[in-house]
């Protein structure tokens, strides 16, 4: 059957006799592809790596609120928590270094559509 599985916001979507042989499939915009934990699993343990570091660049934001710390403007904001960059760039191109095409198209492009409706062109 077909079932939903959330964890710390990355969405898979199990389509069980959809996919051949069951499991987990991404959608890329055009096809469904088997994606497992075998596919990618240096590159899943990298992702959770950098997404925890992104992270807590974002949660710093609730300490400096804490002590009353106001921006000039949103730019100053991003600077001060370390994230300038990333407003700056799609997700794609801030990925590109770090992981295989493969594993962009497959994984990333299909968490990002599943939850934003886009693929890793998303800034």
């Amino acid at each position: 059957g077909d079932d939903v599985a959330f964890r710390k916001g990355w969405h898979a979507r199990r389509l069980g006799d959809h996919v051949s042989g069951g499991g987990v499939a991404s959608w890329d915009g055009q096809q469904l592809s088997t994606v497992g934990a075998m596919s990618f699993p240096l590159e899943l343990l990298r992702a959770r790596w950098l997404v925890d570091g992104v992270i807590r660049k974002w949660q710093k934001i609730y300490d400096l609120q804490s002590r009353n710390v106001s921006f000039e403007s949103p730019a100053d904001m991003l600077q001060s928590l370390g994230v300038a960059d990333l407003a700056n760039m799609s997700a794609g191109e801030w990925l590109k270094d770090k992981f295989s095409d493969r594993f962009v198209k497959q994984f990333v492009d299909g968490v990002s559509r599943v939850n934003y409706g886009q693929d890793s062109s998303i800034n």
